[in-house]
């Protein structure tokens, strides 16, 4: 009798425990949650990216061609070099010209857009005196960028200057947050998962590096909505406290990348390309401050200067922003569409 009744009460606790589980996987249903599911945002992109043990991804060589996003649209051709680089020319002309680094994510790289569209290449085009290098990564920050210069510059015979692409995005990137975490495993088809973070020592004056991370998915949060919006939880509480250095990160990371170049004889700009009002006054404040030159590119990204059915700045823009960096630089002018916001940094020693 005393088993029959320990069964019935096991019995009678496991049911009420399926019960709890399934009310609370209804609630969190109900709330607008789910499983969780990989995502891409077009099924026709091919995979642009490979692992890489310390940046986490590099742009995966080859030359790559993607449906149009717009039917109204041309193709679009992607040409990835031997090391990660996106071409910024058709031919070599001069292989002693000083060379030009440009770093930084999406914006730089010149996701959704043919090689030619892409700032780089337009800078290319009009200055063919120097050799551009274009190392713009999707989906890199500050950090990545700061990690792509390093294993660039030793392998550059004249380093002349490093122009970074930077926009509101990055600082949340340098240091890796859950919600970053989480986005980079969702869309982890395109070829990146773990990614490489950076914060701030104890004084808040040590840099600190980090080896690339990812987000570890639980087990069932594919199958059951709040196993998987438990495992948001978790990560987001884990990287709460390095979520609040982002801003001052990214600032080290600035200055780290302005005595890199220096280190190897070659000037640095941070070019600022898409931002609200209110991180582009903070960022030139602090630019202005610890006398990192810089070039204000920003305006607003508006739908005639988007890719249609993409979303990133299309050739337009990137040719006012080439225009606008040759202003900044004390270059002569682009060859038309100069950009129509003002740049600071003052001349750059490579004048034509």
């Amino acid at each position: 009798m005393l088993v029959n009744a320990y069964v019935k009460t096991s019995l009678l606790c496991g049911v009420a425990v399926l019960l709890a589980l399934a009310l609370g996987e209804a609630l969190v249903r109900l709330m607008g949650y789910g499983p969780w599911a990989y995502q891409t945002l077009d099924a026709n992109e091919p995979v642009l990216h490979e692992p890489h043990p310390v940046r986490g991804w590099v742009n995966r060589p080859g030359r790559h061609h993607i449906p149009p996003y717009h039917p109204e649209d041309d193709s679009i051709r992607i040409s990835i070099l031997a090391g990660g680089q996106r071409s910024t020319r058709r031919t070599v002309t001069d292989d002693a010209a000083e060379e030009v680094l440009v770093v930084g994510g999406s914006y730089t790289q010149g996701w959704a857009i043919s090689d030619d569209a892409t700032y780089a290449w337009q800078l290319q085009a009009a200055h063919p005196q120097y050799h551009f290098h274009n190392l713009g990564v999707g989906g890199y920050g500050t950090y990545q960028s700061l990690l792509a210069m390093e294993e660039a510059l030793p392998t550059l015979r004249r380093p002349a200057l490093v122009l970074y692409g930077f926009m509101y995005h990055h600082p949340a990137r340098n240091v890796a947050p859950g919600s970053w975490l989480r986005t980079l495993t969702t869309y982890s088809r395109r070829g990146h998962v773990a990614v490489p973070y950076a914060t701030l020592g104890p004084s808040d004056s040590t840099l600190i590096r980090f080896q690339p991370t990812r987000y570890q998915l639980w087990p069932l949060a594919e199958q059951l909505a709040f196993v998987n919006l438990a495992n948001r939880a978790y990560h987001r509480a884990m990287t709460y406290r390095r979520s609040q250095q982002q801003h001052a990160v990214t600032e080290r990371l600035m200055a780290e990348m302005q005595a890199t170049a220096t280190a190897y004889g070659a000037d640095f700009r941070v070019v600022l390309l898409a931002a609200p009002d209110d991180i582009t006054t903070a960022y030139t404040a602090f630019l202005d401050e610890a006398g990192i030159p810089y070039i204000d590119c920003v305006e607003p990204l508006t739908d005639d200067l988007r890719v249609r059915g993409e979303g990133h700045p299309n050739g337009v823009l990137n040719r006012r922003w080439a225009a606008c960096i040759s202003e900044g630089l004390g270059w002569d002018s682009m060859p038309s569409n100069s950009a129509s916001e003002s740049s600071r940094g003052g001349a750059f020693g490579l004048a034509e």
